[in-house]
C-alpha cells in the first residue's frame, strides 16, 4: 500500500522537497552532537 502511494506524482514532488530538508536536519543534528561530544 505504501509502495503504490510513492508512485503518484504528488508524493514524488513532496519527496523532492522533503528529502533535502530531512538530510539537512540530520546533518545539523549530527554536527551538533559532534560538537557536544568532541567540542
Amino acid at each position: 500500500m505504501g509502495y503504490f502511494s510513492l508512485q503518484t506524482p504528488l508524493s514524488r514532488k513532496l519527496l523532492f522537497f522533503v528529502r533535502p530538508v530531512l538530510c539537512g536536519t540530520i546533518y545539523v543534528v549530527c554536527f551538533n552532537m559532534q560538537s557536544l561530544f568532541f567540542g
